[in-house]
């Protein structure tokens, strides 16, 4: 195998097999590695560090988050979203509250599972931060099954922006990926590495926008919680 684009997340035994296949890897996606071979990203960790700072500009102190919580736990090597979660909180001077916090897999019925049990407790976040699209769709379901109002009760934050939440209702602000771009330069930069124009690890890191959506607002005073 001349050389291998690789995506999404997983564990560092399956890196180290992937080695032994080909010299040339290239990562392309949002999970940093951080190892010795070429990555493409659009920073998952800095994407959540910007969603956060968002929702605590508009006022939200109580902000929840679905999400992989534990990347050990579940063999996966290349996962930051939960750690830079808690990074901004902690910047902007937040306590973090575990009741708003529930570990959850990229599907709709991990979404909708763990969103119903953070709203089955005593107190429930003014804004949650979802990993993923997928995710997001269930917590939503979840949302709206209890009465609840999005935004009015819970804003709710995407960390990734496709399809699937430009169709939600109400609209999901989230963070759009260069995803087309990601694939084009993994791409040159593998075949690059083919062909011997580089030998050292390239980090190359793309630039995300933040959508704002209809699903998140100043933090309400007189919302139910």
């Amino acid at each position: 195998v001349d050389g291998i684009i690789m995506m999404g997340r997983t564990s560092f035994s399956f890196i180290q097999h992937v080695k032994t296949v080909t010299p040339n890897l290239v990562y392309a996606g949002m999970s940093k590695f951080g190892l010795d071979f070429d990555e493409v990203l659009c920073d998952a960790a800095q994407v959540t560090e910007t969603l956060v700072n968002h929702v605590v500009g508009l006022g939200h102190k109580k902000i929840g988050y679905l999400g992989i919580v534990d990347p050990l736990a579940n063999n996966i090597y290349n996962e930051h979203r939960f750690k830079a979660y808690k990074k901004a909180l902690e910047e902007n001077n937040i306590p973090l509250n575990m009741d708003y916090v529930e570990e959850t897999v990229s599907s709709a019925d991990s979404g909708y599972a763990c969103m119903k049990k953070i709203i089955s407790r005593n107190t429930i976040p003014s804004a949650i931060l979802c990993l993923s699209d997928i995710a997001t769709l269930g917590a939503v379901k979840a949302i709206k099954e209890a009465k609840l109002d999005i935004p009015g009760d819970i804003s709710v934050v995407s960390i990734v922006n496709t399809d699937i939440v430009s169709y939600l209702s109400p609209s999901i602000t989230s963070a759009k990926i260069p995803i087309n771009e990601i694939g084009r330069i993994a791409f040159r930069v593998l075949l690059d590495r083919i062909t011997q124009g580089h030998t050292i690890p390239l980090e190359i890191r793309l630039p995300f926008q933040i959508v704002m959506g209809e699903s998140c607002i100043s933090f309400q005073k007189n919302n139910k919680f």
